[in-house]
């Protein structure tokens, strides 16, 4: 959820089989159609805002295709609530976690995990309403990281997904064929050849 008064990174996506794979580009604006942020959809028809919503404001993500503009709601804001903002670096995450509530992040739970494994876990002890860290991923394995922040009463208050892609785990398949010309249905040999980043086979 969007919470009034914090900045949040927004993913948009085109879900039209035909323009998802078009470049398009559009804005947001607020209930008083002042333009607030900009964006252009990439690969997939994915796209992405940094919004902060203000108190008493609706956002409107707006696209205009062959000469037509369209105007589609964003979820309305929370007046109090939490966030998590996770930026990857390549080495690192950097991770920011933040709370409006009355209570702030006094007695939340934060957790980082992979493929069931647990990863990282935070309780935090002290009266703040925000705080950073770092996840270093030399030592992770490549794939989706779970983060999820849960409330004094135990329940997931936020998530993030972060895709953990390291160099050092990048492998080069080579393959080659036993011949170049092949028949119809005619059986093939094929020698795989995997060497990892320092190369090894």
């Amino acid at each position: 959820y969007l919470v009034e008064n914090v900045t949040s990174k927004v993913a948009i996506k085109i879900k039209n089989d035909i323009y998802n794979k078009i470049n398009l580009s559009g804005n947001v604006t607020d209930s008083d159609n002042n333009v607030v942020s900009q964006f252009s959809t990439i690969d997939f028809g994915l796209g992405l805002i940094i919004l902060t919503p203000k108190p008493n404001k609706t956002y409107f993500a707006n696209v205009e295709v062959n000469g037509s503009e369209y105007k589609y709601p964003l979820p309305k804001a929370l007046p109090l609530g939490y966030t998590i903002n996770a930026v990857n670096k390549g080495d690192q995450f950097l991770i920011d976690v933040n709370s409006t509530t009355a209570k702030g992040l006094a007695g939340t739970y934060l957790v980082a995990h992979q493929r069931g494994d647990m990863l990282f876990s935070k309780l935090e002890a002290e009266d703040k309403n925000n705080y950073s860290l770092k996840l270093h991923t030399d030592a992770l394995r490549d794939g989706v990281i779970h983060l999820t922040l849960f409330n004094t009463e135990g329940n997931p208050v936020c998530e993030r997904l972060v895709f953990v892609d390291n160099p050092k785990n990048k492998a080069t398949i080579e393959i080659k064929k036993n011949k170049e010309v092949l028949g119809v249905r005619e059986k093939i040999s094929l020698n795989l050849n995997v060497i990892d980043s320092e190369g090894n086979n």
